[in-house]
C-alpha cells in the first residue's frame, strides 16, 4: 500500500467520524432540551455528548493537515516539504489546545484557551477562504477549482462551527441552573400536564381562592373526609397496590366511625342537602 492510499483511507475515516459522531452529538442534545425529561435523566444525557463530542472535534481538526497531505499527493496543492510539516505541528498544537480548552471547560484557564482557540479558528476561515477565492479568480495557490471548492467549504464548515459554539453559548448556566434549580414550565404547560387544574384572573383573586377554598369545608364538605381521601391518594402511591387497599380500608373505618358519615348516608336517603361539622 502506497502512502497516497494510507492517506486516502485517513481522510475517509476522519470524515465517517467526523460527521457520524456529529449526528449523535446533535440527537443527544436534542434529546437534553425536552421538557418531558426529567432533570436527573438529561444530567445523565448530557454526557453523551460531552464525551462524543471529542471524535468529530478531533477528526474535523486532522482533516486539514490529512487533506492537504492528499492533495499535494497528486500535486494539486502549493503546500508541501517544510510547508507541510509545519500545517502537521501546527495542526497538533490547535488539537491540544481544543481538547485543554473542552477538558478545562467553566474555569478561567479554560476560558482563555478557548479564546484561543477561537483566535486559530477565525485566521484559519480568513486564510483558507482568500486563498479558495484567490484560486477561482487566479488559478494561485490552489490550481485545481475542485481543491479551492474544498478549501472553502472547509472554512465554511469552521463557519458553521463558530456558530454553533455561540448560539449554545447560554446552554451551559441554563443547563446549571435547571441542575440547581429543577425544571421550571409555564401555567399552560402545567395544566396540561395535571400540576395545575385551573388559573385564576389576577382581579379578585383572593376572593375566588376563598370561594373555590369553601368547596372542601363545612357545611358544604366533610373536611375530614377530605382530608383523608388525599392522605390515601399520597400514601398509596407511595406504597404497593396491597398496602394501598389496607390503608383505603383503614381510612373508610375511621369515617364511618364519625357524625359526617351519619349525615351524608341520611342526607342522600332523604333526598337533601348534607350539613357537615367535620367530626
Amino acid at each position: 500500500m502506497d502512502s497516497q492510499a494510507v492517506w486516502i483511507f485517513l481522510h475517509v475515516v476522519l470524515l465517517v467520524y467526523w460527521l457520524g459522531a456529529d449526528i449523535g452529538v446533535f440527537y443527544a442534545s436534542f434529546q437534553v432540551v425536552k421538557t418531558e425529561h426529567p432533570p436527573e435523566t438529561r444530567a445523565a444525557i448530557v454526557k453523551v455528548p460531552t464525551f462524543v463530542n471529542y471524535f468529530p472535534a478531533t477528526a474535523s481538526i486532522l482533516m486539514l493537515p490529512v487533506g492537504l497531505q492528499l492533495a499535494a499527493g497528486i500535486d494539486a496543492s502549493p503546500v508541501t516539504g517544510v510547508w507541510m510539516v509545519l500545517v502537521w505541528v501546527g495542526a497538533i498544537a490547535w488539537l491540544g489546545l481544543a481538547h485543554s480548552s473542552a477538558k478545562r471547560r467553566g474555569t478561567p484557564l479554560g476560558k482563555r484557551l478557548a479564546n484561543a482557540d477561537l483566535a486559530v479558528r477565525v485566521v484559519l476561515i480568513a486564510v483558507l477562504g482568500l486563498a479558495a477565492v484567490a484560486s477561482f479568480v487566479g488559478g494561485e495557490p490552489f490550481r485545481d477549482n475542485w481543491v479551492a471548492l474544498k478549501v472553502l467549504l472547509y472554512a465554511y464548515v469552521l463557519v458553521c462551527g463558530l456558530g454553533i459554539r455561540f448560539s449554545f453559548a447560554p446552554f451551559g448556566p441554563a443547563f446549571r441552573r435547571l441542575m440547581a434549580e429543577g425544571s421550571t414550565f409555564d401555567f399552560e404547560r402545567a395544566v396540561e400536564l395535571g400540576i395545575v387544574q385551573q388559573i385564576l384572573p389576577e382581579d379578585g383573586f383572593f376572593e375566588r381562592v376563598m370561594d373555590y377554598a369553601r368547596r372542601f369545608v363545612p357545611p358544604g364538605k366533610a373536611a375530614r373526609a377530605v382530608g383523608l381521601i388525599k392522605r390515601a391518594v399520597q400514601s398509596g402511591a407511595e406504597s404497593s397496590f396491597h398496602e394501598g387497599l389496607a390503608l383505603e380500608r383503614e381510612l373508610q373505618q375511621q369515617l364511618f366511625c364519625g357524625e359526617d358519615a351519619a349525615e351524608g348516608l341520611d342526607a342522600y336517603l332523604n333526598k337533601r342537602k348534607a350539613e357537615f361539622k367535620a367530626r
